[in-house]
């Protein structure tokens, strides 16, 4: 555009040239700035730039409107193909005066702008938009759902209803973890730890509905995002199952933050499996079977060393069992999708349930340990450190006879300081394996609520995620949260909503679960590792 300007100019200044003897004024220097309708407007108008246009407009037959002459004498001129866009923002005057021209005068433009303007246009001033609409309708009416010829303002009211309907879904897409059943203890208070919440936004009413359109059918179309939401292919929703369907999938014992990701396809991602792959999700009699198992393993695991070692410190993880079927459940579902190799650090609480469990260290290792009694290096290959501290390292099979490495690192008395290390180690491990891609190992950290909101490190580590020298592809954050923290109420040690909110500063997705229902924890298992 900006050489067909030049081009432009040095025709305009030739042919100012050639006449400047005919001119009583003074002959002014000529830019592209004083005749294309563009940049600039007031120059154009007067009468010199009319004088110009004019005597150029003739030298191309005298057919081509005043504004246009300038581009369209030097054969500059848009085809009529759909493909060629003239909507960009540089030549949105120049898209304006030839509308204008057009409206006063249709055969003063080109022909390719007349079959344009004719084809958009006139769509919508002549009517046809209507009759489209009352045909849809009548097709509606002959399917049972009544309609018929619609008005003008009818069809601007079926506009309206389908955009506020798209508003309230978007609205539960963003604020529906708020009011998710997230509290198995009931001690969650509205306006005290999620204080920037506004409720109104998932009533219908704030949307311009009622009660009584609740069953009102609305009209949407083909849009993508209601028929990937209902699972329909019908043009016709009605408020009352759109509201059904936002609860049960936002609203239920799982809350979904992924609406602050700015990637499209990322988003699009969680949002259709959220919405569709594992919408209808329900665990089949063998894996309820698992998810019982790994939960009698967990309970009577911790009764077993509260009853034997009463006096012993050991970080249990009394109310939040759940998380033994969430971290074997990601370890399976990861082995489906290809990796053979998990990389894991955690903090104190719920090492030694998760070293007998889900590692497997030995138990007699770990009752040894328990008794006080030193247990030679050669044999259990660690430091000497306390129990709670150590690590352990296995191959093992998953349920699906994939073979899979686990290695839980050992952990210092300062939490969090080990998220690094694994981070390193796993990068360490994509390098020496030639995994180019890094889909064969997987980093995994378990933090405790408090230090994941409260510790540094955190955030310097998470920062690293896509810097090329140090990504790992990737890590699975999971956060065991006792609503309570260490010693303190949430409303007292942060600022944000949610102890996670960390993770948003690096556009992760946040899965909320509540611990009570080992279904929806394996359920978001199989989300965070497939994304």
């Amino acid at each position: 555009m900006y050489r067909c300007l030049q081009r432009t100019t040095r025709a305009l200044k030739r042919s100012g040239l050639s006449s400047k003897s005919n001119n009583k004024r003074p002959f002014r220097q000529l830019n592209y700035l004083s005749y294309n309708s563009i940049r600039h407007r007031a120059y154009r108008h007067s009468i010199f730039a009319r004088t110009r246009c004019n005597r150029l407009s003739a030298s191309c037959g005298g057919a081509t409107s005043t504004t246009a002459a300038p581009f369209l004498c030097h054969k500059r001129l848009f085809s009529s193909n759909s493909n060629d866009s003239v909507h960009s923002g540089n030549v949105g005057q120049y898209f304006d005066n030839i509308f204008e021209s057009w409206k006063a005068d249709p055969n003063s433009v080109e022909k390719s702008w007349r079959e344009y303007f004719e084809k958009h246009y006139g769509y919508f001033s002549n009517g046809q938009f209507i009759k489209d609409a009352s045909a849809a309708a009548a097709t509606s009416s002959a399917d049972g759902g009544g309609g018929g010829e619609i008005s003008n303002a009818a069809a601007l009211k079926m506009i309206d209803d389908a955009t506020n309907l798209l508003k309230l879904v978007r609205a539960y897409q963003s604020y529906g973890h708020y009011i998710a059943k997230l509290d198995p203890l009931g001690i969650l208070q509205q306006g005290v730890d999620r204080k920037q919440f506004q409720p109104e936004l998932l009533n219908k009413e704030f949307w311009g509905f009622s009660d009584a359109d609740l069953d009102r059918r609305i009209f949407v179309g083909d849009h993508s995002q209601f028929l990937s939401l209902m699972g329909v292919s019908t043009p016709y929703v009605t408020i009352r199952a759109v509201e059904e369907r936002l609860r049960a999938i936002y609203c239920n014992t799982i809350g979904y933050q992924y609406m602050h990701i700015a990637n499209f396809e990322k988003n699009q991602f969680m949002r259709h499996a959220i919405e569709r792959d594992m919408a209808q999700y329900e665990a089949s009699r063998e894996e309820k079977i698992r998810i019982l198992d790994r939960l009698l393993w967990a309970e009577e695991f911790e009764n077993f060393l509260d009853v034997k070692y009463p006096a012993q410190k050991r970080f249990g993880i009394n109310g939040a069992e759940s998380f033994v079927p969430l971290l074997k459940e990601i370890i399976d579902e990861g082995a489906r999708l290809g990796i053979s190799d998990f990389v894991i650090g955690m903090p104190h609480r719920g090492r030694l349930l998760f070293l007998a469990t889900v590692v497997r260290k030995p138990l007699w290792q770990i009752f040894y340990e328990f008794r006080g009694l030193a247990v030679p290096w050669e044999q259990i290959g660690d430091s000497g450190d306390v129990k709670y501290h150590l690590g352990h390292s296995l191959d093992r099979k998953t349920p699906d006879e994939l073979s899979v490495h686990l290695s839980l690192l050992p952990n210092p008395s300062h939490l969090e300081a080990v998220d690094p290390v694994v981070m390193g180690k796993t990068r360490a491990k994509q390098y020496v394996n030639g995994d180019a891609d890094r889909s064969k190992t997987c980093a995994i950290i378990i933090h405790g609520d408090a230090s994941f909101s409260g510790q540094g490190v955190v955030y310097e580590t998470m920062a690293l995620t896509d810097l090329p020298k140090y990504t790992t592809g990737g890590v699975i954050h999971v956060i065991v949260n006792n609503q309570i923290g260490f010693t303190t109420d949430a409303y007292d040690s942060r600022s944000s909503p949610y102890c996670t909110d960390v993770a948003r500063s690096v556009a992760a997705p946040i899965l909320h679960v509540n611990g009570d229902d080992p279904e929806a924890v394996t359920k978001s298992a199989k989300i965070a590792v497939r994304y």
